[in-house]
């Protein structure tokens, strides 16, 4: 009897596990194709952390596969096609954007077994392309309102403003620049937006001008006449708001100062690398960076005009009329090397600010300098030389300080040798005097 029951048992277990096998879904037998619906269908291992969510997340993956984007005719998005690196940039930036904003899809089964997990996600075709259209439209509508506020602005001559808002117009169709962006605007008839922002911003380029109303322009630091200036225009009218980078022609941009023209398109002109009694070509360009931001993998507009030359660029030509000074050098007996740092700054002072005299000089200037650290790494033979330096500038006239500052923490590292290391240091004290400090003691007024 108890072999019966045995077999009985036997027999039923058997007849279970067939009915398990009997039932693993067909959908892992074999993928489903629909014309209703995007599938995805993933397979995990259960032993893969948080594998749940890994298998959903492949799940979706595979559905976005199926998602096929036709490109549009846009003139715009064939110049990404030109470009590998900013083609490859967007793709890689509309997928991710596509897995964010993907919505819609729905779980139909999941099955585990031996160790494996299986999950298989849907999305409707059709609401999938209403969403999107949607969406499209959406966008559509802002970068219709932002264009033509840009346009407004352009007329007015606020063209910081007005290339502002054509990048945010841009930005707003950016996640579609592969679909159909045709719009109607009365002024311009039926438009492609993502090229006729595109061609607004270059035709804004290419009618900026910045010109000064002599040349050379003459300037004498420290006097009481008017700072020098140049005039921002777009075509024949004042451009109001533009943001600028003014340096010295020929020298990186990182040397450069910031500047923006007011509301009769006046730029104040920071005097930047312009020697003594000589001419010296002054650049002035758009400054990309505040328009456009900084690079990121959607920031495709900022992309297209980010290379130097994109910018809008003019020359002025600057002569500076020198004013007289004494020098009084801080030393102090006991520190070695100090030489090196006072003959510098002292250098760079009489190059572009000031005449040494020691007669009927109209200010006094005074330096001081020290080498604050001095480390070898015999490791790698490398030298580490640190300076600080100080500058003070006296109004004999009335007997009053009207410019002081100290600077620490300047660094040379070189291998090898402690001269060069310390030339390293040197060069960054020039940079700094010639490119920030004079150009803040030219602002400097006296009555």
């Amino acid at each position: 009897m108890r072999n019966l029951v045995n077999l009985v048992l036997l027999l039923l277990l058997l007849n279970m596990a067939g009915c398990v096998a009997a039932r693993t879904p067909n959908w892992i037998k074999k993928r489903p194709l629909s014309d209703e619906y995007y599938i995805g269908i993933s397979r995990v291992s259960t032993s893969t952390p948080d594998f749940n969510q890994v298998a959903k997340n492949k799940a979706l993956a595979d559905i976005i596969s199926e998602i096929s984007v036709e490109l549009s005719s846009t003139s715009v998005f064939h110049q990404l096609e030109e470009n590998d690196v900013l083609k490859d940039t967007y793709e890689s930036w509309t997928k991710t954007k596509i897995e964010d904003d993907l919505e819609g899809y729905e779980l139909v089964d999941t099955y585990n077994k031996k160790g494996e997990y299986w999950v298989y996600y849907r999305l409707n075709i059709a609401d999938y392309k209403r969403i999107k259209r949607e969406k499209l439209e959406k966008a559509k509508k802002l970068s219709i309102s932002l264009l033509e506020k840009a346009h407004e602005e352009r007329n007015k001559g606020e063209i910081g403003t007005a290339l502002q808002l054509y990048r945010q117009s841009f930005d707003a169709i950016t996640p579609h620049l592969k679909e159909d962006l045709s719009a109607f605007i009365h002024e311009y008839g039926r438009i492609d937006l993502a090229n006729h922002n595109y061609q607004s911003i270059a035709e804004t380029f290419a009618n900026l001008s910045f010109k000064a109303s002599t040349d050379p322009v003459l300037f004498k630091p420290l006097s009481n006449g008017a700072a020098p200036t140049i005039l921002a225009k777009y075509k024949d009218q004042p451009a109001m708001d533009v943001p600028l980078l003014i340096g010295e022609y020929g020298e990186s941009i990182d040397t450069f100062q910031g500047a923006k023209s007011d509301d009769k398109g006046t730029v104040q002109l920071p005097i930047v690398g312009a020697a003594l009694n000589s001419t010296a070509s002054i650049e002035v360009e758009l400054d990309l960076f505040k328009i456009f931001g900084k690079k990121t993998t959607d920031n495709i507009i900022g992309a297209m005009f980010s290379q130097k030359h994109d910018a809008p660029t003019d020359r002025v030509n600057v002569k500076i009329i020198p004013q007289s000074a004494s020098f009084k050098i801080i030393k102090r007996k006991s520190e070695e090397g100090q030489d090196l740092i006072l003959n510098k700054a002292e250098s760079i002072l009489t190059t572009y600010l000031f005449n040494k005299t020691t007669d009927s000089a109209a200010f006094s200037v005074e330096i001081g300098g020290k080498w604050l650290e001095s480390t070898l790494d015999e490791r790698y033979n490398l030298y580490r030389e640190t300076l600080s330096y100080s500058i003070k500038i006296t109004d004999l006239t009335s007997q009053s300080v009207i410019f002081q500052t100290s600077k620490s923490d300047l660094k040379g590292m070189k291998s090898g040798s402690q001269m060069k290391a310390r030339e390293e240091a040197l060069d960054q004290m020039e940079s700094q005097i010639k490119n920030k400090i004079i150009p803040e003691i030219n602002l400097i007024k006296i009555d």
